[in-house]
């Protein structure tokens, strides 16, 4: 292969092998390029922009909004940068804009579409049960809500399958509705854009469409994809980075054609130490052997024992929300300065709404306002709704409204100030930076006997892989096992029962 420099870099052979199987694609081809954490994948979809698709219109669907900030100035002015999501709201969601601000409460279900009870099962059940039911069919890529999608929340009272799918069907209809005041949640307008594109009601024609972290697609985000029309489609993946299973996405790298692939195994961003360790912690919990290799230039530490307390920055990556809440006002209460990766506004704007609705019961922002009291929004989030908002419940509980409004207020205000940066490995996704912690609650959560310890791996993989130079295991017992080579040996089975405990007060 010939020498190709892009961007003032010598392409790896991996990644000319990239560029000509993009060139050779037959229209109506599609290149399934697999790539590992840090393994070029942003710089080789621009190179393949660059220099492939030249003077071509396309579009990038990128995996979340934080990576569309950080990609979109590094793509051509033809190459539209967005979020699935962001693509539906264009030209759909919009017309929902108002709608898009508020909750749908079961209190407002029960009313609006007047259920009644059935036998012991009271309205709020049957609420619960239907919403859940058109929640499962948004992220579907079926054409009809039926019976399938409430099965399966039904599945302890199959009694009620028939009175639940009445009332989500009235309730999908009423989202459909542009004239309804009825709020409407995100997955909604996707699954009206998706049905639109089927109808061909809307026809997107494009010369060329990527897609990343592609091994995380919901059917219907997959659907989407299939539907625009492009004589060529790239999509990358990384299958033992698929982290979003229990929230209704696929596994679906099979699900790509495999006609034309391509690999990425070299990760660059950190050294082969760190790499030797993601080979050894997807062994340990997926029996596979990848085979990736670390930067040969780069130089990465794995630490036993903790960053000096007077560290300058780092990276701390808990496994769930309720361990970041901890890692916060312990940050706090060591004079560091903590920052959350995503945004405080939204924490403080919902802490203000919640100390409305213990103090006044009425919230101050949209979003809230139709619930009545906190006791209310509790029991919405106990019941399986609003799941994004239970381990801030759970943290209100435990250190105040007041005092967790105190430290919000605290923070610097942009994460360059901060000593401690936090996140959870969910939302750490594209992330990186050179001094990583990983912090304790990995533990709960995975061992030999999870049921899930496919997905628990990946997602141990994926924080691990964000650290550039230096990471700090001194915390999670799980990683020092697969150093040791100890993770396999056999454990007690009372270790499934405290994680099991632990999500079901926390989430995820």
């Amino acid at each position: 292969m010939a020498v190709v420099i892009f961007d003032g870099l010598v392409l790896s052979e991996e990644q000319r092998e990239c560029i000509e199987k993009a060139k050779a694609l037959p229209i109506g081809g599609e290149l399934l390029i697999e790539a590992g954490a840090g393994a070029s994948k942003t710089f080789t979809l621009k190179a393949l922009a660059k220099l492939v698709m030249v003077n071509r219109r396309g579009m990038y669907l990128a995996y979340n909004n934080e990576i569309v900030k950080e990609v979109k100035s590094m793509f051509p002015t033809s190459t539209d940068v967005l979020t699935t999501h962001g693509l539906a709201h264009r030209y759909v969601g919009r017309y929902f804009a108002l709608r898009l601000k508020a909750n749908m409460t079961l209190r407002m279900f029960v009313n609006i579409f007047n259920v009644h009870a059935i036998g012991h099962y009271g309205v709020n059940k049957i609420a619960k049960l239907a919403m859940q039911s058109v929640c499962k069919f948004c992220i579907s890529d079926d054409d009809t809500l039926g019976v399938k999608h409430v099965k399966t929340v039904c599945a302890s009272a199959p009694q009620l399958v028939d009175v639940v799918l009445f009332y989500a069907k009235r309730y999908w209809i009423e989202l459909n509705n542009y004239q309804s005041s009825m709020p409407v949640f995100h997955d909604a307008y996707l699954k009206i854009f998706a049905l639109k594109l089927k109808c061909k009601e809307l026809i997107i024609s494009l010369d060329y469409l990527m897609m990343d972290e592609c091994q995380d697609t919901a059917p219907v985000v997959k659907q989407i994809y299939d539907l625009i029309v492009s004589p060529i489609k790239i999509a990358v993946g990384d299958r033992f980075q698929a982290i979003y299973l229990w929230r209704g996405a696929i596994d679906s790298m099979n699900q790509f054609s495999q006609e034309h692939v391509a690999s990425l195994t070299t990760c660059y961003r950190f050294g082969d130490e760190i790499a030797s360790l993601a080979n050894k912690t997807i062994l340990a919990t997926h029996d596979e052997r990848p085979c990736f290799k670390g930067n040969p230039d780069k130089h990465s530490v794995i630490h036993l024992t903790p960053f000096d307390v007077d560290i300058d920055s780092q990276f701390i990556i808990s496994r769930t929300n309720a361990d970041l809440y901890q890692s916060m006002m312990t940050s706090f209460e060591l004079g560091r300065k903590p920052k959350p990766l995503k945004s405080a506004d939204v924490s403080i704007n919902l802490l203000n709404d919640i100390k409305g609705l213990k103090t006044k019961g009425k919230a101050v922002s949209f979003e809230l306002a139709a619930f009545e009291s906190y006791s209310e929004l509790k029991e919405q989030v106990n019941n399986g709704l609003n799941s994004d908002m239970k381990s801030l419940i759970a943290a209100v509980e435990q250190y105040g409204v007041d005092d967790l409004l105190t430290r919000f207020n605290e923070m610097t205000e942009t994460r360059y100030q901060a000593n401690d940066i936090l996140t959870t490995a969910h939302s750490s996704k594209g992330m990186e930076a050179n001094n990583v912690v990983l912090s304790q609650d990995f533990d709960y959560c995975i061992n030999p006997n999870t049921s899930n310890l496919k997905e628990e791996g990946s997602l141990l993989y994926v924080a691990l892989t964000r650290v550039k130079s230096n990471l700090d295991v001194s915390r999670c017992s799980t990683i020092k096992k697969i150093l040791s080579d100890t993770f396999n040996q056999k454990m007690e089975r009372k270790s499934s029962v405290k994680r099991d405990r632990f999500l079901q007060l926390f989430g995820n």
